[in-house]
């Protein structure tokens, strides 16, 4: 996509070098504050914590395993729903799906990048074929390959965030200093390796340089994208539509042409309306007689 008029005009290759090496900065210390397995600065744990590994990681493929190879009922039954692939996982690499295989607590997004670098480490840390025994001793070497593919996942994503929201600066005519305060906030710095949080933060970013470009399609491309990753952004959309609407009712031709459209979208309302019922009815009376046929079976 070709860059907007104020991007093109307000580039300063002298800033954006300067931005980039922020952002190297940043990157490269909160990379090395997460390492798992390594002394934690100042030997806080709170530094060293990241949810990438001691927060889903090891519940889900450290702690079902005791040192003796044995399984951890518990652990397992918390975790796990297929019982019979953490049983394969202990014996050979397979490689095991989110939301099928174990509880994952994430959207869309983070589970396929989660699938993707779990993946890569069971099949990179382990032999085709150990012990339980040895699969707990080799873990800690699938999370540290884990931790490195999600770092590389995090750190592209600041990097989408940083040019756009450079673009931003830019376009909008402000400091592009304050991209460069923004990398270096206590909490990028501390909470960049740490989740997921920047990849729904890029997509965001993205969103809303498309919007202000009046580019809609990619906009909301971008900000599903941004809520299939976190939540959260689903306030960021309320509040565009909020506005949208704002613009439609202020907008009188709109009102006008609405009048015109109302008979012919009223009819096809009325239609829809009665096929709606039609499959409303149908589906309960089935759920109404599977919901007894249960019911039977269970008081028999």
């Amino acid at each position: 996509m070709p860059a907007s008029p104020g991007f093109k005009k307000g580039v300063n290759s002298g800033s954006f070098i300067l931005v980039f090496v922020c952002f190297l900065i940043t990157s490269t210390i909160s990379f090395y504050l997460h390492i798992p397995g390594k002394e934690p600065v100042f030997n806080n744990f709170g530094l060293a914590y990241s949810d990438i590994v001691s927060g889903v990681f090891n519940p889900i493929f450290k702690d079902i395993v005791t040192p003796y190879g044995d399984i951890d009922s518990k652990a397992l039954s918390e975790r796990w729903y297929d019982s019979d692939t953490a049983s394969k996982l202990l014996r050979s690499n397979i490689c095991p799906v989110p939301y099928k295989d174990y509880r994952f607590e994430y959207p869309p997004i983070v589970a396929l990048l989660w699938y993707i670098s779990t993946c890569i480490a069971i099949k990179v840390a382990l032999p085709t074929s150990y012990t339980s025994i040895q699969y707990y001793s080799l873990v800690d070497s699938v999370a540290n390959v884990h931790y490195y593919v999600q770092s590389a996942f995090i750190i592209t994503f600041l990097v989408v965030l940083t040019i756009y929201m450079y673009r931003i600066a830019l376009t909008l005519g402000i400091s592009w200093k304050r991209v460069v305060m923004f990398l270096f906030l206590p909490s990028t710095v501390l909470y960049l390796v740490y989740n997921w949080d920047i990849i729904a933060a890029a997509f965001a970013i993205v969103s809303l340089y498309y919007l202000m470009h009046k580019k809609y399609l990619a906009s909301g491309i971008a900000l599903g994208l941004s809520i299939s990753t976190k939540v959260i952004p689903a306030v960021f959309a309320f509040i565009i539509v909020y506005d949208m609407i704002q613009k439609v009712l202020r907008d009188k031709s709109f009102g006008n042409n609405l009048k015109l459209l109302w008979p012919r979208a009223r009819h096809r309302l009325a239609s829809l309306h009665r096929g709606c019922l039609c499959i409303l009815y149908r589906v309960s009376k089935l759920y109404g007689a599977t919901c007894s046929l249960v019911l039977r079976k269970l008081c028999l």
